[in-house]
């Protein structure tokens, strides 16, 4: 018994001059830096000396107000840093109360379940660090495709990253029709050089490439020179990206732009799109070259246009002139960034559904876009803080708006398209004799999730799929890669009676509700006689314009 305790002893006496001798020869300092480089990971965060002192506890709470109340804004500071990563994750900074950074700071601890107060500690810079590590690889993904990544300068102090800059681009371009852009350095160069000519740092593009994005990086100043470490403002990503394609609308206007072979510069003839709302005919044109025309109706100014900045540039000495050009470039930046917006507005005034229709069949060739929030009208009316536009009934300036005026708005950088196809079931009300054969094709949405039909019969009808299998009155689920389906249709009565086929299918943004088409099929009795033009092998397709919704029991 004794010598059973003694060696146990022993035992732990080794263990734990093993342990000693390991601490002993390991340098704390090693531990904490790894300990370190596994909190930090984002590339933007983990070299900066103030994260490091907050990860590692030297500062328990990080006071976000040593950012100013008011501009300027000091861009040396960590204050400015960690907003300028909140922006790298889709936070928009348009705010007109209080102060922004403890706005921007509150909204992120309410979105990640922290408490809310203007201090950044510990378990906050981490929860940022690693959304951030996620943003940062997908940037890494989008920089490779882009073909001007290489002329970008580096980013000012504490600003977002050249890599995320590019990827903004890249990600907007990427979502664009293809038939808009060409994908080449030659494109992209036009479109800065004619569009947005002081990102470049050179005058003659030529002898310097050098890009600067002046409104993402605020420290810059025209032609990529630093201007000052003191800013007056920060711009967000979505307000950024709106702009971006604003002014590509205006590259690809044959009334602004001139065509560029090898280019989409001004491939876009906008006559047509310029006549809803203006007299093309009744035009001015002043020293810069710039076009003005006359409205066709004045005095409904405010119900034809997305935003103020839509209603153009009037003539210096006939006000009622204007350009028409500012309009087609908020539609067009409409229409990509604030799809479900419009596709609403559009469904409520003539003018406006005209100018949508336009840019999908003429410019963007069907693709539409599931972007913008969808009661974002009514929240901007209803906003005490948003300063309501009286010359514009959407009450906004500018179409970001549309979405920023959103208590809490946080982008997410997609732009979703609705789904390709249409929802139809044919044949359309035909009739067809008692033992033939229907084949009822159907077509859906490239995005349904799944697809029934229900048969709806009278009594004495029976509707055979396959040898013995009678559907009518029952759900059949389809499969996902069928088109059609071939029924026998036997009318067992003495007189002509109606089978409804009602095909539906789910979509992801609704999947518990159906979409529903129906079509009607007259069945004649076996005992009428046939009309001799009849046909067992229906080959009639109409498409189905009528469909509603239903939830299914």
């Amino acid at each position: 018994m004794n010598y059973k305790r003694k060696s146990s002893f022993v035992s732990y006496l080794v263990v734990i001059i093993f342990l000693f001798i390991s601490l002993f020869f390991i340098n704390p300092k090693n531990i904490f830096a790894e300990s370190e480089n596994l909190i930090l990971r984002s590339l933007f965060l983990k070299d900066d000396p103030t994260a490091k002192m907050i990860i590692s506890g030297q500062i328990i709470n990080y006071d976000i107000r040593t950012l100013s109340y008011f501009a300027p804004f000091d861009t040396t500071t960590f204050a400015y840093r960690f907003i300028s990563a909140l922006r790298m994750l889709g936070y928009t900074g348009n705010f007109n109360i209080g102060n922004k950074a403890v706005t921007l700071l509150n909204i992120f601890e309410k979105n990640n379940g922290f408490v809310q107060s203007p201090f950044i500690t510990k378990q906050i810079l981490i929860t940022l660090d690693n959304q951030l590590a996620l943003i940062e690889s997908k940037d890494s993904e989008l920089i490779k495709i882009f073909p001007i990544y290489k002329y970008y300068s580096i980013a000012p102090l504490n600003e977002p990253t050249k890599e995320h800059v590019v990827a903004l681009y890249s990600n907007i371009f990427k979502k664009l029709p293809t038939h808009l852009v060409i994908w080449s350095e030659k494109e992209f160069l036009y479109f800065l050089m004619f569009e947005l000519p002081n990102y470049i740092k050179s005058e003659v593009i030529t002898d310097d490439k050098t890009i600067c994005d002046l409104t993402i990086w605020k420290q810059m100043g025209d032609r990529c020179k630093i201007q000052s470490n003191q800013v007056y403002g920060y711009s967000d990503d979505f307000s950024a990206t709106t702009l971006i394609i604003h002014e590509y609308a205006h590259y690809l206007d044959n009334n602004l732009s001139s065509k560029t072979p090898g280019t989409s510069k001004g491939i876009i003839d906008t006559n047509d799109f310029f006549s809803i709302s203006y007299d093309i005919s009744d035009v001015k044109i002043n020293n810069d070259n710039w076009k003005f025309y006359t409205l066709k109706r004045p005095n409904n100014i405010n119900n034809e246009f997305l935003s103020t900045y839509a209603q153009g540039w009037q003539l210096t000495f006939d006000s009622s002139y204007r350009t028409a050009f500012e309009d087609f470039a908020e539609s067009f930046a409409m229409y990509v960034t604030q799809g479900k917006v419009f596709r609403i507005l559009a469904d409520k005034n003539t003018v406006l559904k005209q100018k949508y229709d336009w840019l999908k069949q003429n410019v963007f060739k069907g693709t539409e876009y599931l972007t913008g929030v969808d009661n974002a009208i009514m929240l901007i009316k209803n906003n005490p803080y948003h300063t309501i536009q009286p010359t514009v009934t959407t009450g906004v300036y500018n179409i970001e708006e549309f979405s920023e005026a959103v208590p809490g708005f946080v982008w997410n950088y997609n732009f979703d398209t609705l789904p390709t196809g249409i929802l139809s079931i044919n044949p359309s009300s035909t009739t067809i004799y008692s033992g033939d054969k229907v084949t009822l094709s159907y077509t859906t949405h490239s995005n349904a999730l799944s697809k029934k039909l229900y048969l709806s019969c009278p009594t004495g009808i029976k509707a055979m799929w396959g040898i013995i299998k009678d559907i009518c009155n029952t759900w059949l689920t389809l499969d996902n890669k069928s088109t059609s389906i071939d029924l026998i249709v036997t009318n067992l009565t003495s007189i002509t009676k109606n089978i409804v086929p009602n095909f539906y299918e789910y979509l992801p943004e609704n999947p518990n509700f159906a979409q529903g088409v129906s079509t009607q099929i007259t069945v004649r009795s076996i005992s009428q006689p046939q009309n001799a033009t009849s046909s067992t092998n229906l080959t009639i397709s109409i498409w189905q314009a009528v469909s509603e919704w239903f939830k299914l029991k």
